[in-house]
């Protein structure tokens, strides 16, 4: 009789239990994978800080997965995904250009938050008024050994179908890498809401993301559930 492979990976929820290790496991690959990320020269414990309250925050609204290596029981892959929520986003600062007040910020984490202020701010507009429930998949990673095997599809469709169930009809996110905007747009059907260009982003009358040169720039897209 012929044996049934078994799949290497799982994809199951993210519980609060195992949100520390995710939220390592989050931080590592951003740190290290990451091109935004690298070129401001993000530290893993100055990120593991700052991210730490926001990560849980959105963790416990059960709506995020994760990919388990059946071999190793090791993180392979996380989606972090919650309710977009408009209308709870104090109005963003002009001056700051951040949601957090300035001495909240790491330094390093500065220009990464204006980048996407600029990228959220005439959403976050345009549907301060809607009564649609919006999932935003906030954070996604596949560790480089599992990347080609489907994980990234597999986790993003357990969030929206989560969503769905919930009564969510509409989804968006930030994409930054061009695997990620590929198959969001062309496998998905989702639909580019705004982009910033990465060689003319100003902060701080500096050109900060200049030197990533693909994808060019970083893309806010939504789709429907």
């Amino acid at each position: 009789m012929k044996r049934m492979a078994i799949d290497k990976y799982i994809i199951q929820p993210l519980v609060l239990a195992d949100a520390e290790q995710a939220l390592q496991f989050v931080c590592r690959e951003f740190v290290t994978e990451s091109p935004v990320h690298r070129v401001v020269g993000v530290a893993y414990d100055e990120y593991l800080s700052y991210l730490r309250a926001p990560f849980m925050t959105m963790a416990a609204e059960g709506l995020s997965f994760v990919a388990v290596d059946t071999e190793s029981a090791e993180l392979a892959g996380c989606v972090l995904a919650g309710d977009f929520c408009p209308e709870a986003n104090a109005p963003l600062s002009e001056e700051l250009q951040y949601d957090e007040p300035h001495d909240e910020v790491p330094e390093s984490m500065r220009a990464i938050k204006a980048l996407l202020n600029e990228l959220e701010r005439p959403y976050k507009q345009s549907v301060s008024n809607s009564s649609d429930e919006i999932l935003i998949v906030d954070i996604a990673a596949v560790n480089r050994a599992a990347r080609g095997q489907g994980l990234y599809r597999r986790l993003r469709l357990s969030a929206q179908g989560a969503a769905k169930q919930r009564g969510f009809s509409r989804v968006v996110g930030e994409l930054s890498s061009a695997a990620t905007q590929r198959f969001c747009v062309e496998k998905l059907g989702h639909k580019i809401i705004n982009e910033v260009a990465y060689k003319t982003f100003r902060f701080n009358d500096t050109l900060p993301f200049a030197s990533i040169e693909h994808p060019s720039t970083l893309q806010l897209v939504e789709g429907v559930l």
